[in-house]
């Protein structure tokens, strides 16, 4: 039985340009400040949460803290909505 080719041409250039590699690092930066700026959110939350408690109780600081998640939340949602809409029309212009 014969091996695999050992070299498969298709024609098309593998190589990256110096604006496409500066484009997913920028693209990669950003995705990284977003995923640190949640865990940050989330943190001050819940640092939020816990001196509340012992401030005007636990069942107070509970809805406190399930309010500014949902805000967190719908927000980011509504973010990623007009960043994709944004970049659609972009690219249609």
């Amino acid at each position: 039985m014969a091996g695999p080719a050992a070299v498969c041409y298709t024609g098309l250039s593998s190589k990256k340009t110096e604006t496409e590699e500066n484009t997913m690092k920028n693209a990669m930066k950003d995705m990284m400040k977003g995923i640190a700026l949640g865990i940050l959110s989330v943190a001050a939350v819940i640092a939020g949460q816990m001196a509340l408690a012992g401030v005007a109780g636990f069942q107070t600081a509970e809805l406190a803290g399930g309010t500014v998640l949902a805000v967190l939340f719908y927000s980011l949602l509504f973010r990623s909505y007009r960043k994709r809409r944004e970049a659609k029309a972009e690219r249609n212009a």
